[in-house]
C-alpha cells in the first residue's frame, strides 16, 4: 500500500515542462521566486527581489533543483493577499460577519491535504499601508492566516506531501479573476501596536535553560537565513523563540538582528525583548527556521539514543498506590482475598508465577457452593478456557443461552460480552454475581480500542459491561503489572474504592533475557539451537501467513524451519489453531500436548491464560525465543509471553527501539493532549465512545470511560517511542535481568539459514495460494457456517479465504489475494467513489426524499462520499 501511494504521488510532481506551461497562463503583473521540494525560496533576499515569468521560466530550465513557483503576496503582485485556510476548521476564525459560503468566489488553490487551501483577493491601493499580516486561529487551534506583504504561496509545483499542488476545480486564473478583499478581511488587517506580543501567542513557563541547551540555540541562530531578519513576522518568532530557552540570548538576537537594513539599534529590540513574556513559541520554532538554513541537528549514537529512553521509561511509574495488603514470600493464597461483603473491588498485583489465579479459585471454590455465579471475563477468546476451568468456571461454549451451567457462572471474552452474541449476554441476567477479570491492563486496552469482533459492537459491550461491575457482588482484578489507569477505571465503573494486594515476590529472579539485533539472527540462533538438541518455546509476532507472497518470519515459515532442522512436525498455536483442533487438545490436557512437541511456536493469542510448567518428569524448555521485531504487540503483552514457561530458562529477544506501529490518538504522550485531539483524531472512538454514553446513561462511568481511553493512549504513545526499554521495564518489574546478546553466529550459519527461510516462505506463500485459488466457490450459507464452525480443516479454511476474497474484489487471483494482504480493499473503494465513482452514485444511491435532501445510502463510505457539504468556491 505504502508502496503504491509512493507511486502515485511521484506520478502527480510536475515535469519542468508542466512548470513552465502552467507558468505561462499566470497573469503578466504578478511576481514570483523559485523554491525548493520543501517549499523554500532558494535566493537570498527574495522578498526585495521579485521574478517575472521570463526569470522563473528561465531559472526552471537551468536549476533542476527548482521545484516550484511561490507567488509573492502584497504589493509586488499589484496588491494581492492570500487567505490560507490552515485546517478543517479554520474558517471559525474568519472575522465577524464572515463565513465560508460568504467569501466572493476567487482564484483558489490547494495541496490536496484535508481542510487546507488558499484564496487570493485584491487589496485596493488605497489600504496597502494600512494592512499587515494576521494570524488567526479557530477554537480548535486551526490557523487562518491572512498574509500580506514579503511572504510567498507556492502556487505551482510539488508538495512533499500529496505530490504536487493543484487548482480548485473551477478557481484557476484564467478560468476566475481575483475578486476584491471583502471589507471584513481588510479591518481584521489593519495594522496594530505590536508591543505586545501578537494574541495568538499563548504563555508558558519554562524552567531555567542548561549551557548545553544555550549552546544548541546559538548554534541553531547561526544557521537561520539572515533574510528572515527582514520580515517581521520571521524576526518576533526568533526572538521569541530564544528567550524561551534564556534570556542570555538577548545580546544574540541582537546581533543577528544588525544583519538587516531595518535595525533600529539595541534599545528598541530590548524593549521589544521585554514585551514577550514568554509568547508560546518554543525551540522547536527556531529548529524549523534553521534546518532551511542547512541546520541538521546532531545525532546521538544508539547507546545514547537507549539511555535516554530508558530514563523515559523509567520516569513513569505505571502504579503508585500503596498495598492494602503485602505478600511477601511463597505463593499468594484465597485468604489473600477479602469477602465480598467487605470489599466490593480487590485488585491483585503480583509478578507472574505467584499464584494469582489458585487464590482467586481457592477464594471463590466456597462462594460457587453456596449458589453465588460467577462471571469471567478475558480479553483473548483462545485459551480462556483453561483459565475458567482452573477457577471452576463453565466457558463460552459449554454456557450457551439453556445450559444448566449457567447457573455456576459465565466465561467469555469480551467480544461476546452483549446481547447480540451467541452468548446472548445482559449484566441484568447477572446482578450480584461475582466478576472475575484476569490480565486486567489487556483487558481495558482490548475493551477501549481492540480491533478484533469487539469493533463493532462498542458501545454495547461497554454498557453492559458498565452494569456488570455497577450490579456485581464482588470485582476481582488481577495482573502482573497493574497500572493506576486500570484501577481507577475499575474504581469509577463499581462505584467502590479498590482494595489492593500487592507482593513483592519474583519467580523469575535472575532469569537472563538477551536482546538480539535482528529477527534474522535470532532465526539463525533457534536453528543452531535445535542442531544441537536444545528444546525451543518460540513465539512470533506475525499472526498468520500471508495468503499470497514470503513472510520470513510468520509462525509458519519458523516452524516449518524448526521442523526441518530436528526432522520432526513443530506445531503452531496462532489464531486458526481452535479451527484445526489444536487449541482443543491443549485445553484438555495442556502439559501433555506441550510434552509430545518437539518444539511449540506460538503467536500472541497465548499472551494470557496458559502456563507452560515442568515438573518432575516433564520436557523442559531450554530457551525462549521471542521475535518481536515488528514492534506492533504491546510491551505488556511481551511481558506476559515472556513468562509463560514457568522456569529461570534464558530468553532471547528482538525488539525495536522505537515504534510507530504503536501511535494512537494524536501521538501525544500526556492524555490532556490525547483527549483535546480526540475529536480530530479518533473519530470512530469519539463516536462509539459517544455513542455507549448514550446506552450506559450514566455521566459517571462514560466519562471514566473517555479518560481511561486518553490515558491507555497516551500510554501506548509512551511505549512506541520507548518500546525497548519500555519491554525492558516491565520485565524488570518481574524480576528478569536483561543485557545485550553479544554471541557470535557463524556467518556460513547465516547464509544457509537465509536462503532455507526465503524458500520456506515462498514455497508456504505458494502452497498457500494454489490451495485458495483451487478451492471449490462457496454458497455465502456455507462460507458463513465455516465461520462460526467451532473446528474446520484445511481445505474449508482455504475455501473461505477465497469466498472472501471474492466477496470483496469480484474474483480471486493471486495478484487480487496480494492486494487483500496489503489491506487495499478499503482505500480503493474509498477513491473509486470519490474519483471514477462519482458518475455512478445517482446509480447507487436511493430515492431522495420529498424536501430533496439526500437519503442515506447502505453504503457509508459511499454516503460519506456524497454527502460531505461542499464550498461553492473550493468543493471541500
Amino acid at each position: 500500500m505504502a508502496f503504491i501511494a509512493n507511486h502515485l504521488q511521484r506520478s502527480q510532481i510536475p515535469t519542468r515542462c508542466e512548470l513552465i506551461d502552467q507558468l505561462d497562463r499566470l497573469p503578466p503583473n504578478w511576481r514570483f521566486c523559485v523554491v525548493n521540494s520543501r517549499k523554500a525560496p532558494f535566493d537570498p533576499g527574495w522578498q526585495n527581489n521579485p521574478l517575472d515569468h521570463a526569470a522563473v521560466a528561465e531559472r526552471i530550465r537551468s536549476d533542476r533543483r527548482v521545484t516550484g513557483i511561490g507567488l509573492l503576496t502584497g504589493p509586488a503582485s499589484g496588491g494581492l493577499i492570500a487567505v490560507d485556510f490552515d485546517g478543517p476548521t479554520a474558517h471559525e476564525a474568519l472575522p465577524e460577519g464572515l463565513t465560508l459560503t460568504e467569501l466572493p468566489p476567487t482564484v483558489a488553490y490547494t495541496s490536496g491535504k484535508p481542510g487546507r487551501h488558499q484564496r487570493l483577493y485584491q487589496v485596493p491601493q488605497e489600504r496597502w499601508a494600512a494592512i499587515a499580516t494576521q494570524k488567526l486561529h479557530s477554537p480548535d487551534g486551526d490557523l487562518l492566516e491572512l498574509r500580506w506583504n514579503k511572504l510567498q504561496s507556492v502556487i505551482v509545483g510539488q508538495h512533499p506531501e500529496t505530490g504536487a499542488y493543484r487548482w480548485v476545480e473551477g478557481c484557476a486564473p484564467w478560468e476566475i479573476e481575483v475578486a476584491e478583499a471583502p471589507p471584513e478581511l481588510l479591518d481584521a488587517m489593519e495594522r496594530q501596536d505590536r508591543q505586545t506580543a501578537p494574541k495568538s501567542y499563548k504563555p508558558i513557563v519554562s524552567a531555567p535553560a542548561s549551557d548545553d541547551e544555550v549552546a544548541i540555540a546559538r548554534t541553531m541562530l547561526a544557521h537561520v537565513p539572515a533574510s528572515y531578519a527582514d520580515d517581521y513576522e520571521s524576526w518576533v518568532a526568533v526572538g521569541m523563540a530564544l528567550q524561551s530557552v534564556s534570556d542570555a540570548l538577548l545580546d544574540d538576537w541582537i546581533a543577528w538582528s544588525a544583519q538587516s537594513s531595518k535595525f533600529d539599534g539595541n534599545r528598541k529590540l530590548e524593549r521589544k525583548w521585554a514585551s514577550f513574556k514568554g509568547s508560546g513559541i518554543t525551540i522547536a520554532t527556531l529548529a524549523k527556521l534553521a534546518k532551511e538554513g542547512g541546520y541538521r541537528p546532531p545525532k546521538l549514537t544508539r547507546q545514547e539514543q537507549r539511555e535516554y529512553q530508558r530514563e523515559v521509561a523509567n520516569e513513569w511509574q505505571r502504579l503508585t498506590r500503596s498495598p492494602n495488603r503485602l505478600h511477601t514470600g511463597g505463593y499468594i493464597n484465597g485468604d489473600y482475598i477479602p469477602q465480598p461483603e467487605q470489599h466490593r473491588l480487590v485488585c491483585l498485583n503480583a509478578a507472574m508465577g505467584t499464584g494469582k489465579t489458585e487464590a482467586i479459585a481457592g477464594h471463590l471454590q466456597p462462594l460457587i457452593g453456596t449458589g453465588i455465579p460467577v462471571v469471567l471475563i478475558t480479553h483473548r477468546r483462545t485459551l480462556g478456557a483453561a483459565l475458567g476451568k482452573r477457577l471452576g468456571v463453565p466457558w463460552a461454549e459449554e454456557c450457551v443461552p439453556g445450559s444448566d451451567l449457567r447457573m455456576i457462572g459465565l466465561g467469555g471474552c469480551l467480544d461476546s460480552m452483549h446481547p447480540a452474541s451467541k452468548l446472548r449476554f445482559s449484566a441484568h441476567g447477572w446482578q450480584r454475581a461475582i466478576v472475575v477479570i484476569d490480565e486486567v491492563e489487556l483487558w481495558a486496552e482490548h475493551l477501549l480500542s481492540g480491533k478484533t469482533e469487539i469493533a463493532k459492537h462498542r458501545p454495547e459491550v461497554m454498557a453492559e459491561i458498565a452494569g456488570l461491575l455497577a450490579g456485581g457482588r464482588q470485582v476481582i482484578a488481577a495482573d502482573a503489572m497493574l497500572s493506576d489507569v486500570s484501577i481507577a477505571l475499575l474504581e469509577a465503573l463499581t462505584g467502590s474504592t479498590a482494595y489492593l494486594v500487592s507482593s513483592t515476590v519474583q519467580p523469575f529472579s535472575g532469569a537472563p533475557v538477551y536482546q538480539v539485533g535482528s529477527d534474522r539472527e535470532l532465526m539463525a540462533m533457534a536453528v543452531e539451537m535445535v542442531q544441537a538438541g536444545k528444546r525451543l518455546a518460540v513465539f512470533c509476532d506475525r499472526q498468520k501467513l500471508s495468503q499470497s507472497r514470503p513472510s520470513l518470519y510468520s509462525a509458519a515459515t519458523i516452524a516449518q524451519q524448526l521442523s526441518e532442522a530436528c526432522g520432526q512436525p513443530v506445531p503452531v498455536i496462532d489464531s486458526e489453531a481452535n479451527k484445526r483442533g489444536a487449541l482443543e487438545t491443549l485445553k484438555l490436557n495442556p502439559q501433555m500436548f506441550i510434552n509430545c512437541c518437539p518444539h511449540l511456536v506460538f503467536t500472541s493469542v497465548i499472551d494470557a491464560g496458559l502456563s507452560i510448567t515442568q515438573g518432575v518428569g516433564d520436557r523442559p524448555f531450554d530457551a525462549v525465543l521471542i521475535f518481536a521485531g515488528a514492534g506492533h504487540i504491546a510491551p505488556g503483552a511481551i511481558a506476559q509471553i515472556a513468562g509463560r514457561v514457568r522456569s529461570n530458562v534464558p530468553r532471547f529477544i528482538t525488539c525495536p527501539d522505537t515504534s510507530n506501529l504503536m501511535r494512537a490518538g494524536n501521538g501525544s504522550i500526556d492524555p490532556t493532549e490525547v483527549a483535546d485531539g480526540l475529536k480530530r483524531h479518533q473519530q470512530v472512538i469519539l463516536a462509539q465512545l459517544s455513542q455507549a454514553a448514550i446506552k450506559i446513561g450514566e455521566p459517571v462511568a462514560s466519562q471514566a470511560y473517555l479518560t481511561a481511553w486518553a490515558e491507555l493512549a497516551a500510554r501506548r504513545n509512551r511505549d512506541g517511542l520507548t518500546y525497548a526499554a519500555t519491554v525492558e521495564q516491565l520485565l524488570r518489574l518481574n524480576g528478569f535481568t536483561w543485557q545485550d546478546w553479544d554471541g557470535a553466529i557463524d556467518p556460513f550459519l547465516q547464509e544457509v539459514v537465509d536462503e532455507l527461510q526465503r524458500e520456506t516462505a515462498e514455497a508456504l506463500a505458494d502452497a498457500s495460494a494454489e490451495a485458495i485459488l483451487s478451492s471449490p466457490d462457496l454458497t455465502p450459507k456455507e462460507a458463513e457456517a465455516i465461520a462460526s464452525a467451532d473446528f474446520a480443516n484445511a481445505e474449508q479454511l482455504a475455501a473461505l479465504a477465497r469466498h472472501r476474497c471474492q466477496q470483496r474484489w469480484g474474483d480471486c487471483t493471486r495478484e487480487l489475494l496480494a492486494a487483500d494482504d496489503d489491506g487495499l480493499y478499503a482505500p480503493l473503494r474509498l477513491l473509486f467513489w470519490l474519483s471514477l465513482g462519482k458518475d455512478a452514485v445517482p446509480l447507487a444511491m436511493p430515492p431522495s426524499s420529498t424536501n430533496g435532501a439526500i437519503a442515506r445510502c447502505s453504503d457509508p463510505i459511499l454516503w460519506a462520499a456524497v454527502s460531505r457539504p461542499k464550498c461553492g468556491t473550493c468543493m471541500g
